[in-house]
């Protein structure tokens, strides 16, 4: 990140996630997902893409 995060905002997710466990087990769900998401949109239709050209530049017989 070229920003960096401000340190009130970091205080305050703290404070929020210490208070309530239910909210910190609901953020790594959805950061999960997030991450699950990021890796399949970037390395599996890449590497389908990939199989997809390959497959077009092989001589027919």
């Amino acid at each position: 990140m070229k920003e960096k995060i401000p340190t009130k905002f970091m205080n305050s997710s703290k404070h929020i996630i210490s208070d309530n466990p239910d909210v910190f087990y609901k953020l790594q769900i959805i950061m999960g997902k997030v991450a699950d998401n990021i890796v399949k949109n970037k390395y599996v239709k890449n590497s389908i893409t990939e199989e997809k050209i390959k497959g077009e530049n092989e001589p027919v017989d």
